[in-house]
This record gives C-alpha cells, sequence and structure tokens, in this order.
C-alpha cells in the first residue's frame, strides 16, 4: 500500500488532479467528507531528525491541524496525531507507529514514512459551512527532549495539558518545526479526491 500511495502522490504532483489549494508548500483536497492535507517539501524525517534516530533515539513528530471559518481565530475543526519514528540499523528503513490508535508500518524509506503518516490525517468537514472563507493550519513538530508528557493517554484520548503545552509556547531554538497557512478559500475550491 505504501508503494501505491507514493505513485499516487506521483500522480497527484504530476498531474495537478488532487491539486486543490497551494499555499507555498502546502496542498489540500477533499477525500469524502475529510480535508486532506500534505506538505510535500516539508521533510520532518531528514536532518536533525534522522541524525537521532541513527544514534538509536524513537523521535516523537507531533503535528497540529486545524480549520478555521470566516476568521484565522474561530477554530471549528482539531487535529492533533503523534507519530514515533525509530530506525533499523541493519535494514536502514524506517519503522513509524500512529500513537493514537497503536498503527504502524515498517520497512519505509524516509520520504514513504512522511508519505504514510499525511495518508493517516483527515479532518472532518461535515460541519464546515459550505459558504464562508476557510482557512487551515498545520503546524509539525519533532519533539526532541523525550521528557515531555505524551500527546496521548493510554485511553487513546490527547492529553489537553500536554497540547497546550506543546503547540502554545514557540518551538524551541533548535528544535525542528513547521508551520504552514492556507486561507482565505472557499469550501468549492477543494478539488474532490476519489
Amino acid at each position: 500500500m505504501t508503494k501505491r500511495l507514493i505513485l499516487l502522490m506521483f500522480i497527484s504532483f504530476a498531474t495537478g488532479f488532487a491539486l486543490a489549494i497551494w499555499a507555498e508548500d502546502l496542498m489540500l483536497h477533499r477525500q469524502e467528507d475529510q480535508l486532506r492535507f500534505i506538505a510535500p517539501k516539508v521533510h520532518f524525517v531528514a536532518g536533525r531528525t534522522v541524525d537521532r534516530l541513527r544514534e538509536g533515539n524513537a523521535v516523537p513528530i507531533n503535528f497540529q491541524a486545524t480549520i478555521a471559518v470566516g476568521t484565522r481565530q474561530n477554530i471549528v475543526e482539531r487535529l492533533v496525531e503523534s507519530f514515533v519514528i525509530s530506525y533499523d540499523l541493519w535494514e536502514e528503513r524506517f519503522k513509524v507507529v500512529r500513537l493514537s490508535q497503536r498503527k504502524s508500518a515498517s520497512n519505509l524509506t524516509a520520504l514513504q514514512t512522511e508519505a504514510w503518516c499525511y495518508d493517516q490525517m483527515g479532518l472532518s468537514l461535515t460541519n464546515i459551512p459550505k459558504n464562508q472563507p476557510l482557512y487551515f493550519k498545520l503546524e509539525i513538530r519533532a519533539d526532541d527532549s523525550g521528557a515531555r508528557t505524551p500527546l496521548f493517554t493510554a485511553s487513546d484520548t490527547y492529553n489537553l495539558t500536554a497540547l497546550i503545552n506543546l503547540f502554545s509556547r514557540p518551538a524551541e531554538r533548535l528544535q525542528p518545526h513547521w508551520t504552514m497557512e492556507a486561507g482565505p478559500f472557499g469550501y468549492g475550491d477543494l478539488k474532490q479526491n476519489m
């Protein structure tokens, strides 16, 4: 399935079929009743993160995606997700675990790991008004500390205190992090991807 996803992403990039909105490095489209997103130029499995992985550390990657209606501050949908990435020194491949659902994939390249993470996420569009301006924001942070409170509890719900602590403060100076925004755009601007 991972090879299929990479192929679909390549076809989407090459043809522009799934491309609906570009906000610098951000692509958005609808798939059924979800807003799907990808930041193809953001490589969170690279640089300092890969260095730490090759040293034998597992690295959490935290995502927060929001949809706001009318103004950027009127957030109506939020997705918080954490993935833990590890590296197999013998195989020279990555393994990734989605913490909220305990799903995993292994024997992946860095690009396949990133694609798998994006493929696991989507924001509900069920209650999004179709006639008001929309704003989308994506934040990605690699957690270098290893000492923070986990974003997900044993019951697979996100820990509100940890969420506030993580995304309400600025990223640390050396912490790999990315923020991308799109908007305003209309519901009708989102192409449907089957």
